[in-house]
């Protein structure tokens, strides 16, 4: 059996399990990390909205996808909208009523594109059995319907409240368009619609009406448009193939040149936020996230395999005369008094040498500098001369060449060197 297949006596777990749980660690964090930069974009959109993404009763994801068989270039937008350099073609909003803004839809609308606004009709709660199910809960209040067009003209508009109206019950209405290329297209012959919803704003140019002439499509300006019944567009209108041919002849004519159809999912929650995490993944930042990941990965290798044996850890407090002599030397060292240890030592030398060669060595002090200068050789330096200097040290450099000096007079004179 290998070594590390058991653990080693003191050890809790064996080197293999440390790295498997290691690896493990390393990948949950990765993984952790890609879910939190990405989360937004991996929402599929099931939550059975009135969006494009939601393949509800009440979503639009069935004309996204007719548009799309038909040949038509199809775009759903999470993020910001910027202008288009060809053909403009034709942004789709559907916007809840819940949370409708006025700086988004304001944002969206100077994007460049004619903008068709579908207003909101069905309150709908969901089916916990089936996922992106949902069931009907009622009718939005008119006043809600209301706000939504209100919020498309602003403040600057006629403060006149939009009358909107509902059928009774369902049935299959005419809809007869009433200018320009909705004229000539007309009448639309649809399905059943339940309810159908019209709206009849102040200051509105109407361009499909029903029997009974009240505007199912109409423009605020020249490039807003406000489609009042969902159901002309929402998967649930589009069981009928009558439906589904007004829906997408509508999106036809209100279609800007060859440009694609843009179905915005902001203004329901699907929005793509811009952070520091995502643009560390993303290009041209990848790379250096990578080399950083793997210079991290080779440090943590390195602090993680011993080279050489450990070493013991030593004493706090050490002791011996070595010790000693070291401490006092930094002590001095940070008192700042190297250079005045000249005398100290000289004295030192002079306390050595008397007593070895001098006899009378508890003599004046003053005659033992002479007696020791008697002692030294002919071709080599007096004492006091030498004490001299090393009293007159002004660096590190000098003291330590006077201390030398003495110590080789101290050695000839107590017989140690000859």
């Amino acid at each position: 059996m290998s070594d590390t297949a058991a653990p080693k006596k003191g050890q809790i777990f064996t080197t293999r399990a440390v790295a498997l749980m290691l690896g493990i660690g390393v990948a949950a964090f990765v993984a952790l990390t890609a879910l939190t930069a990405y989360a937004p974009e991996l929402r599929d959109g099931g939550d059975g909205g009135a969006h494009a993404l939601s393949r509800s009763a009440v979503g639009f994801a069935g004309i996204a996808q007719l548009i799309k068989t038909a040949g038509g270039d199809v775009l759903v937008s999470r993020g910001e909208l910027h202008r288009p350099s060809g053909a403009p073609g034709l942004l789709i909003l559907t916007p809840p009523v819940r949370e409708l803004d006025d700086k988004a839809l304001a944002r969206l609308r100077a994007s460049g594109r004619p903008v068709l606004v579908v207003l909101p009709k069905w309150t709908t709660a969901p089916v916990p059995e089936r996922r992106g199910w949902v069931a009907r809960m009622g009718l939005v209040s008119p006043a809600g319907a209301a706000l939504a067009v209100a919020e498309l003209t602003g403040p600057q508009a006629d403060t006149t409240a939009p009358a909107v109206t509902r059928r009774r019950g369902s049935g299959a209405p005419t809809l007869t368009g009433l200018a320009g290329r909705f004229k000539a297209g007309g009448p639309y012959t649809i399905g059943s619609i339940d309810r159908l919803q019209t709206l009849s704003p102040p200051g509105a140019a109407p361009l499909i009406e029903d029997e009974a002439h009240r505007a199912v499509l109409l423009a605020l300006d020249r490039r807003t448009f406000v489609l009042t019944d969902p159901d002309l567009l929402n998967n649930r209108g589009l069981r009928s193939l009558h439906t589904a041919r007004a829906g997408a002849e509508i999106i036809r004519v209100l279609r800007d040149g060859g440009g694609p159809v843009v179905f915005d999912v902001t203004l329901n929650g699907f929005s793509r936020s811009r952070s520091l995490l995502r643009t560390a993944l993303g290009a041209p930042f990848l790379g250096a996230t990578l080399i950083a990941l793997a210079a991290a990965l080779l440090m943590g290798a390195h602090a993680a395999v011993r080279f050489g044996p450990a070493l013991r850890p030593g004493r706090a407090l050490a002791l011996g005369k070595r010790v000693l002599v070291e401490n006092s030397a930094v002590l001095i060292r940070l008192a700042g008094r190297r250079a005045r240890m000249g005398e100290r030592y000289a004295g030192l030398i002079r306390r050595i040498a008397a007593k070895a060669a001098l006899p009378a060595y508890e003599a004046a002090p003053d005659k033992i500098d002479a007696a020791l200068d008697r002692l030294s050789r002919k071709d080599e330096p007096l004492f006091s001369a030498l004490a001299a200097e090393a009293n007159l040290a002004a660096t590190d450099g000098e003291l330590m060449a006077a201390a030398r000096r003495l110590h080789r007079w101290k050695l000839e004179i107590t017989r140690e060197r000859f």
